[in-house]
């Protein structure tokens, strides 16, 4: 089953252990590896709470850690997936990306530390739109990223119908906010990849139940950009204006508030100084519109800032 979902049907094939039963983290990913189906450094689920009998001790993995049931085996994990508490009661409610400074700093990015930690959001899928809503009122910039995973049952997947359920509630939604640019759909190790490259390891991350942001830049994140519009609101016509240090490829792109690119303003490399880019968007329904900014720097991961643009009638 594993093969044929790794093979056939391009899953990617994820560690996870209670160790309780003879088998750590280590001897799972073991055998992961025995089937052709490994190579997966997240541990899959994990109490973080050291106050907690049930702790799981994360912090052991920033090294090696030897297998249980097959001690000759080795194997060091380095994204935590989730934030979990027992039953799952009271689980924390993030969304983001972070190096957890250590056990009793959980939530406290390290830029310098060696395992990230992915929030897990709420589990279901009409959530989603929760978090597409936080960039869209500028709570959250399109330069940070936000996350979201859902878990699925086995008990679901086998009952009467289940497939079609999970198709109808899950697939179907998801699918369509990809199709509108909102989302994207990925797994643990290529969302982290993909915030390292283009975010530049930025840490960001949105709890839910605070209503608060952290932040932190990673060593060499790239610079910040300025981005400005005007005048905004406007009857359509406005003037955009940016400034490079030093020379970038540039993006700088109109979108509505579905997500659909409306104008693709410049795309190319440009040399270092100002820029004012004029757009109409006078043949366009009055209401708000989005401007972004895509600067990529050469060794650097791409940056972005977003602008409101509004238009009156």
């Amino acid at each position: 089953l594993l093969r044929y979902l790794k093979e056939d049907r391009g899953a990617v094939i994820d560690p996870h252990s209670h160790e309780n039963g003879g088998y750590n983290y280590t001897d799972v990913a073991h055998l992961l590896d025995s089937l052709g189906v490994g190579g997966s450094t997240v541990i899959g689920g994990h109490v973080w709470d050291p106050s907690l009998p049930q702790f799981a001790e994360w912090d052991r993995f920033r090294v090696p850690v030897r297998g249980t049931h097959y001690p000759n085996a080795w194997w060091r994990g380095d994204i935590l997936i989730g934030s979990g508490t027992p039953n799952h009661v009271n689980d924390p409610v993030l969304s983001g990306l972070w190096r957890p400074k250590d056990r009793d700093h959980y939530f406290d990015d390290d830029p310098a530390g060696n395992i990230v930690a992915i929030g897990q959001w709420r589990n279901y899928t009409a959530s989603v739109q929760e978090l597409i809503t936080l960039y869209r009122d500028g709570t959250v910039p399109p330069n940070a990223m936000l996350t979201f995973n859902i878990n699925v049952n086995p008990a679901t997947l086998t009952a009467p119908g289940g497939l079609e359920a999970v198709d109808d509630t899950v697939f179907a939604p998801i699918m369509a906010w990809r199709d509108s640019g909102l989302l994207e759909p990925t797994d643990f190790t290529t969302l982290v990849h993909t915030w390292q490259t283009d975010f530049g390891a930025q840490s960001y991350v949105y709890d839910a139940n605070a209503q608060t942001v952290s932040v932190s830049a990673a060593p060499g994140a790239a610079e910040p950009i300025e981005l400005a519009a005007a005048p905004n609101p406007s009857r359509g016509a406005t003037t955009l204006t940016y400034a490079l240090t030093r020379d970038a490829h540039v993006r700088l792109l109109v979108f509505d508030v579905a997500g659909r690119a409306l104008a693709v303003l410049a795309d190319g490399v440009r040399p270092a100084g100002h820029y004012a880019v004029r757009w109409d968007g006078g043949q366009l329904p009055a209401g708000v519109y989005l401007c972004r900014l895509e600067q990529r720097f050469t060794g650097t991961a791409a940056i972005r800032a977003t602008r409101t643009l509004v238009v009156i009638p």
